[in-house]
C-alpha cells in the first residue's frame, strides 16, 4: 500500500504538468490524504506489535481505506478531465463534432456532459 501511494504522489505531480484546471489544488490535497495515510499505518503497526494502542486500530484503517479511496478518486476525476479537454481539442481540429466517441462514459455526475446538459 505503501507503494501505492508512492504511485499517486507521482501521478498527481504528473496532472499538475497537464495544466488542468484544479489540479495543483488536487494534488496538494492527495499530498495531504497521502501524508494522513502514512502516519495511520503507522499508528497501526505500533498497535500492533506493542499493543500500545489497540483500540485506535479498527478507526485507522477506516481512515486509511476513506482516504485512500477519496485519493483514488481525485486522480481518476483529473484524468477524465484531461482526456476531455483533449477529445474537444481533436474535434476542433478534425472539423467535425462526432467524429470522437467515447467509449466509456465519464463515472462522475461533474464531467462536461453533466455541465453542459
Amino acid at each position: 500500500m505503501r507503494h501505492n501511494l508512492d504511485v499517486m504522489l507521482a501521478l498527481a505531480a504528473r496532472a499538475e504538468a497537464w495544466k488542468l484546471e484544479g489540479a495543483a489544488e488536487s494534488a496538494e490535497l492527495i499530498g495531504r490524504d497521502a501524508h494522513k495515510i502514512k502516519e495511520a499505518m503507522i499508528g497501526v503497526a505500533v498497535g500492533r506489535t506493542i499493543g500500545y494502542g489497540k483500540r485506535r486500530t479498527g478507526a485507522s484503517i477506516a481512515e486509511i481505506c476513506g482516504r485512500y479511496w477519496v485519493m483514488f478518486q481525485r486522480l481518476v476525476e483529473m484524468y477524465e478531465r484531461g482526456q476531455a479537454i483533449r477529445a474537444e481539442y481533436l474535434r476542433q481540429k478534425v472539423g467535425q463534432s462526432s467524429s470522437v466517441e467515447w467509449k466509456v462514459k465519464p463515472r462522475r455526475a461533474d464531467s462536461e456532459e453533466a455541465r453542459s446538459s
